[in-house]
């Protein structure tokens, strides 16, 4: 075996390279910490290609299949789920439906992944150097992006990840030992730099420049989770108008690895060979053209069945008249959960009436805990968070606010001491030895479900009783800021009038125990937090007699018996909690405990609705099992988030009110002759934020259910938190990427059927059309097939999206 050299000097073109690089970047899909984890478009860094031809390319660097198995899209025709006049929508000049069918009862295999040197070494040398590459590295990212919550530091916390990498080989023998002679001062003797070292080791690779991005995407897809976590980095930093270079430096490791390892081969030949078929082009084969066809005659059977409801729905007269003025108007988020819960609740009253909005109600702000420094973005993570908001207890005199604020101080301190001497490498054993024993009672009663494991995250260590006073404290905003929100939050639900005498404004959120990824059943558009800061933020804003006068000059009267209030939707067990119930006018007590009554039977409708899906048979206590799960430590099936979500739908609620939609479709509340005024800003804003967020989410569910061992985060028995920074699946590795396995399927089937978003707006198609035209993101989404476009006419009737201009 050959002790390593110092490498060439580079002899590809500095620019050529680094073009390579950032593009390889750019596809690696951002993976969001635990703390806040939120759905990512896991295929997000290739929406600017078509979907077939990205298929190729995924299917080539990171291995993973984008469509379903010949086995799953045959059993679909079998059931007569996928019908001859869906294969025929998806048929072309080239492949008929018959060749189609045909082709779904035959076995096809994914093609090859591109060779990298350290598969070819493993081949060589009868080392997995693949997996032993996989575990030192992961060990190393875990080190390094540490967020100061390991017990234990690295002494070189503050360095790059490329400076902190060279230090450590330094001194790190391992790989040496197993088969790298020479490795420390190989690495040693590359630059300081590492977009330097990223040009010097592609030329000891001898790479050319055709099929260099695919190749460093390549090696960065062996390691998708940390990649993910450093892609997160950059999004962040880009947010706040910088950047971050961790993932650049991670494509460096990666490379010092390969360059190490050719020149161990024992065969260098076979690496030539290799180089040959990294630059040669991806063209899609004629078995993902297949595989591609059949994919979109399933997403054609389900947009089949969709248009039937929705063109044979049931029209307003036949629901009852209701009153000119609404009792009761609620706001939920467009969230597919909020779906069913919407329709049971208007079925109890002709007088409530239900609209749909992103979950952070249009306010993009920073929300500061009680106690606590660090603020909480909630918001879509496309947005930055544009307010300020501080939590304080609503009614306590500065003096009891400040001994309320140093109780939560100590409480926490207190707690996260006790946390500290329990991990603590020897106080750990006389921890169990001392204390072990008082512990069993509570083991008991938690898992019995008498006592709750872990506080509720808002509570911020406060008492029950303290804690329900804990509200966002608005008055730090003024006037205009208030006034301004205030008509932005209106218009962009298209709510002007009229208003009912209560107005609720319900985010949601959900309640599980001993779940790292709990953040996910969270609010998506409140940047994987529940939503009820926004909520309560946007009625206290609308309260202000203030605010509401200069609305009024705005042309939006609020009636002065007009109350909003603020609530919060637990999606495990369909509660739904009212805030600030003691400032509701007494005027509106009574209608406020009529709210209450109906929100209770909702409750019960709605569980009664779930309860299949959750396996709870209808002679079984539903609200006793329903509650149980969400405080079950041991439950990995809480509830089923977005699992099977397929259209988004913003259009007038008489569009889809009464017809079930079972909990799969997005549904946004729009009026387009009321945007229409204003140059169709609304619409803008629609199609460039909510339908992305709810394609990113939908596309983050169809990978988990395509892949959950590659696409997604794999078995949640086998998950072992790293920090909070993500799970890894056993004791090492890479950080797990998507949704687990246990989020998509039940044990029996899948939970999730595998779609494209169809998109379903009524609004002119030459308005769609504008908003296309000037937002590229939104035109490679739709002309590259990574969802569908609909416009729906004043007739009810849908027409597709097909090119510029052009629908049918």
């Amino acid at each position: 075996m050959t002790t390593l050299t110092k490498t060439k000097p580079a002899t590809l073109a500095p620019e050529a390279i680094s073009i390579a690089a950032e593009a390889a970047i750019r596809r690696i899909a951002p993976l969001w910490p635990l703390k806040h984890f939120v759905a990512v478009n896991p295929f997000l860094g290739f929406t600017a290609q078509p979907f077939t031809e990205a298929a190729t390319e995924i299917a080539r660097t990171t291995g993973d299949r984008i469509t379903a198995t010949r086995a799953e899209y045959a059993a679909l025709i079998a059931a007569g789920h996928i019908t001859d006049a869906d294969l025929k929508v998806a048929a072309s000049k080239t492949l008929t439906a018959d060749a189609l069918k045909a082709a779904a009862f035959t076995p096809s295999a994914m093609p090859d992944r591109l060779p990298t040197v350290a598969e070819i070494a493993a081949s060589q040398q009868n080392l997995a150097w693949p997996r032993i590459l996989l575990d030192h590295c992961g060990a190393f990212a875990a080190r390094h992006f540490d967020n100061s919550e390991a017990t234990w530091v690295g002494p070189v916390e503050s360095l790059g990840l490329w400076d902190d990498f060279k230090f450590e080989q330094r001194h790190d023998r391992t790989l040496e030992l197993i088969g790298l002679p020479g490795l420390r001062s190989f690495i040693a003797a590359l630059p300081d730099d590492a977009a330097a070292a990223i040009q010097t080791l592609t030329a000891t690779l001898g790479l050319s420049e055709a099929g260099l991005a695919s190749y460093y995407h390549r090696l960065l897809a062996d390691l998708p989770g940390w990649a993910g976590h450093a892609r997160y980095r950059l999004w962040q930093a880009e947010l706040a108008g910088k950047t971050d270079t961790a993932l650049t430096e991670l494509l460096a490791v990666r490379l010092a690895y390969e360059a190490a390892l050719l020149q161990t081969l024992p065969a260098p030949a076979e690496w030539e060979a290799a180089k040959a078929e990294i630059a040669a082009p991806a063209v899609p084969s004629q078995a993902l053209i297949i595989d591609a066809a059949l994919q979109r005659a399933q997403e054609h059977a389900y947009q089949r069945q969709l248009i039937e409801k929705l063109e044979n729905q049931i029209t307003p007269e036949m629901l009852g008249q209701a009153p000119a003025r609404p009792d009761v108007q609620a706001v939920f988020c467009i969230d597919v959960r909020s779906e069913p819960f919407r329709r049971a609740f208007e079925r109890q009253s002709p007088g409530i009436e239900t609209m749909g909005f992103a979950g952070f109600f249009g306010l993009a702000i920073d929300y500061v805990r009680m106690g606590q420094k660090e603020a909480l973005a909630h918001c879509p993570v496309l947005l930055a968070p544009g307010l300020t908001i501080h939590e304080h207890v609503h009614g306590a005199s500065e003096d009891e606010s400040e001994s309320i604020l140093i109780d939560t101080q100590i409480a926490r301190r207190t707690k996260g001491a006790l946390a500290s001497f329990k991990r603590a490498a020897v106080a750990g054993f006389a921890y169990v030895e001392t204390l072990g024993p008082l512990y069993a009672f509570k083991l008991v009663t938690d898992s019995l479900g008498i006592t709750r494991p872990a506080p509720r995250p808002s509570h911020s260590g406060l008492a029950e009783s303290t804690a329900s006073r804990l509200a966002p404290d608005i008055s730090e905003l003024d006037i205009d800021t208030m006034a301004g929100a205030g008509e932005a939050i209106l218009r962009a639900m298209s709510m002007v009038g009229p208003f009912a005498p209560l107005v609720l404004f319900a985010g949601h959120g959900s309640t599980s125990l001993n779940n790292p990824h709990a953040t996910g059943l969270d609010c998506g558009a409140c940047g994987g937090h529940d939503g009820a800061p926004n909520a309560r933020v946007a009625a206290g804003i609308l309260n202000v007699p203030a605010v509401r006068a200069r609305l009024a000059e705005k042309g939006i009267t609020i009636p002065a018996d007009t109350w909003f209030l603020a609530g919060l939707h637990d999606t495990t067990t369909d509660d739904l909690k009212i805030y600030d119930e003691m400032l509701v006018p007494a005027a509106r007590t009574a209608d406020l405990a009529k709210l209450k009554a109906h929100l209770a039977a909702t409750r019960t409708a709605a569980r009664l609705e779930r309860a299949p899906s959750l396996g709870l048979a209808a002679d079984t206590d539903i609200n006793a099992n329903i509650e149980r799960r969400a405080n079950d430590w041991a439950q990995v099936r809480p509830e089923w988030g977005l699992a099977n979500c397929a259209a988004f739908i913003a259009a007038p609620r008489h569009r889809t009110k009464g017809i079930n939609l079972e909990g799969r479709s997005f549904l946004h509340s729009y009026d387009h002759a009321e945007d229409a005024k204003n140059g169709y800003p609304v619409l803008n804003l629609i199609m460039v934020a909510p339908m992305v967020v709810a394609s990113w989410i939908s596309l983050q569910y169809y990978g988990s259910a395509l892949d959950p061992h590659t696409l997604g985060a794999g078995n949640k028995l086998l998950h072992n938190a790293v920090g909070s920074l993500g799970v890894l699946e056993g004791y090492g590795g890479d950080l797990r990427p998507g949704l687990p396995f246990q989020s998509v399927h039940n044990g029996e089937k899948s939970m999730h059927e595998p779609l494209r978003l169809s998109v379903i707006i009524e609004a002119p198609t030459s308005a769609m059309d504008a908003v296309i035209a000037a937002n590229q993101g939104v035109h490679d989404l739709i002309s590259n097939e990574w969802l569908y476009l609909f416009a729906m006419d004043a007739g009810g009737k849908l027409h597709r999206w097909l090119s510029p201009g052009t629908w049918a």
